[in-house]
């Protein structure tokens, strides 16, 4: 049904979060075979890509025609899943936050002190790892209603613009409009993705097709993409004058802060596993399936990720103290993942239960 969950986008999610999770936890890869996937892990890293971009489709997808119908609801709709991400924010900040602060002191806290720390926290001041995700996400929900007033009026295209000529200030300054200590994820950078996430989900409520044209084409320019940034990023290992080139101009693939090689190399990835999933949907493959562990975490990526923050702020708590073996990190990464499919498949039962309820209360 036209506006309802989408099963490629929900894989692509799942992947996402897989992805996380090995970005995350590629520190701990320090042995000498595993310091090539610790580097492949970094090179190929879509997570904050994946998961902005699939926040977008659900506005363009899921929202837009809500908001056609009905603004007021929508609208509402869209403010209440902002707030339940700030709720969500605050909860990990007085528990796993405030633990590690206490245990650690100022390591975590820097110069400030545990209830200086705490305020500037709940106030989106600080920048703590993991703990500086979640608030990417609601400015770009606020500013998803704007979009679809935009939306609405059929200035599509005018979004587009404007969104690009905000990455291109962010370039510029990605602290412009920034509050506190320097954004991980500058809002001005990362709203691109997000767009064009808005503007794909429309497209593909609309049209009721993800690629048009089919997903080869698509391949073939993401692979084309992908393949003149990775010699933009790698070249100058091959060609020492690219390497003097780049030095001259400036030349790099930066994601931190986001720059326009940066959002088209992690871009061109992305656009590739979205084109690659829809190949492997139209073929049947087991794995696109309601029942595989990663729609599990596409499906419920808010709840793995909060699952996740607690594991690795754990863990990294538990190395100030006790060293974390090549032995102990994959057992804690296991169960990691256990927990997120238990928890996931809990979640799913219990919403299956109340629809099953319902439906016969009627």
């Amino acid at each position: 049904m036209r506006g309802s969950r989408e099963e490629i986008i929900d894989f692509v999610r799942g992947l996402a979060v897989i992805d996380m999770m090995l970005v995350h936890y590629r520190d701990f890869f320090e042995s000498v075979p595993l310091i090539i996937v610790k580097k492949l892990i970094g090179f190929s890293d879509f997570a904050i890509e994946g998961f902005i971009f699939s926040a977008g489709f659900a506005v363009g997808y899921h929202y837009f025609s809500k908001f056609r119908t009905n603004r007021k609801s929508t609208t509402r709709r869209l403010l209440y899943r902002a707030l339940n991400i700030v709720k969500i924010q605050y909860l990990m900040i007085l528990t796993i936050g405030l633990f590690s602060a206490v245990l650690l002191g100022k390591i975590v806290t820097g110069s400030d002190t545990i209830a200086q720390y705490i305020v500037k926290s709940l106030l989106f001041l600080k920048q703590e790892g993991l703990l500086h995700i979640l608030p990417t996400f609601v400015p770009l929900l606020i500013l998803s209603i704007p979009m679809l007033h935009i939306l609405v009026r059929g200035y599509g295209v005018v979004l587009l613009i404007v969104s690009l000529c905000f990455f291109a200030v962010g370039n510029q300054n990605p602290n412009i409009f920034s509050l506190g200590e320097k954004p991980i994820f500058p809002v001005i950078l990362w709203q691109l993705y997000f767009v064009i996430g808005v503007l794909w989900g429309k497209r593909y409520f609309s049209t009721g097709k993800l690629l048009p044209g089919g997903p080869g084409t698509h391949l073939f320019v993401a692979s084309a993409v992908l393949f003149i940034m990775m010699f933009v990023y790698f070249g100058h290992h091959f060609i020492p004058e690219w390497g003097y080139l780049r030095q001259i101009y400036g030349i790099k693939v930066s994601k931190f802060p986001l720059n326009y090689f940066g959002f088209l190399y992690h871009g061109a990835i992305l656009y590739m596993i979205i084109c690659l999933v829809t190949m492997g949907q139209k073929r049947g493959l087991p794995i696109i399936k309601p029942g595989s562990f990663i729609m599990l975490f596409g499906r419920n990526s808010l709840l793995t990720f909060v699952i996740h923050v607690y594991f690795v702020k754990f863990i990294v708590i538990l190395n100030h103290f006790v060293p974390v073996t090549a032995l102990m990190s994959p057992v804690i990464v296991g169960l990691n993942v256990i927990t997120g499919i238990v928890a996931a498949k809990y979640v799913e039962n219990r919403q299956e239960r109340l629809t099953s309820y319902k439906v016969a209360t009627k």
